[in-house]
């Protein structure tokens, strides 16, 4: 079994990276077209902010879920522990 050049695998690698650019660069440059921006770059800046703010927005709605789930948690705990005491 002949050994793998570790070259090899770097060029391959490398070029994956260069197809998933250019895939990435075509389709950005497409889906800005089709929503009327003057670039792919005004796209994709814009498209970033929109799904940061979201996720910002998705994190803290969850943060604040979480929050109020422990504190009916503690309170629960805090019943039984006085209805065990009694």
């Amino acid at each position: 079994m002949p050994k793998k050049n570790p070259e090899d695998h770097s060029d391959r690698t490398q070029q994956y990276k260069l197809k998933i650019q250019r895939q990435l660069i075509d389709r950005l440059t497409r889906l800005g077209r089709d929503c009327g921006y003057a670039s792919g770059n005004a796209f994709a800046a814009d498209a970033l902010d929109q799904y940061a703010e979201l996720l910002a927005e998705l994190i803290r709605e969850q943060n604040a879920a979480h929050e109020a789930l422990r504190r009916r948690q503690v309170e629960e705990v805090v019943q039984k522990v006085k209805g065990g005491t009694r």
